[in-house]
């Protein structure tokens, strides 16, 4: 079974965006995500019960910031499971024995 271009590319998509994830870009994206929700959790914390309106906004802040990584970590995920199958559909093994040789 031949991989198609389009599962070709998101393995390569997948390790691009692990590459980004350990970069200080991702450092950074982890970094500003979690000072959003504890930023969003401290305001939720003070914010009136009878204040539907912020909550809901607030909720919402938390969920954008939550789901930003959620996407990469979902890209991430995808192109090692199209990795897996490509493995998988081609015998392959992360360390191959030699073979014994033939005398």
């Amino acid at each position: 079974m031949e991989f198609s271009e389009q599962q070709l590319n998101v393995i390569d998509m997948g390790e691009k965006l692990e590459k980004i994830m350990a970069s200080d870009v991702g450092v950074y994206l982890k970094a500003r995500r979690d000072a959003e929700v504890q930023e969003v959790n401290d305001l939720l914390a003070d914010v009136s019960p009878e204040d539907s309106k912020e909550i809901s906004r607030l909720q919402v802040r938390l969920r954008v910031a939550n789901e930003a990584l959620n996407w990469i970590t979902d890209g991430i995920h995808t192109g090692n499971n199209e990795i897996k199958a490509f493995v998988e559909v081609h015998n392959l093994e992360d360390d191959p024995e030699p073979e014994p040789e033939q005398g």
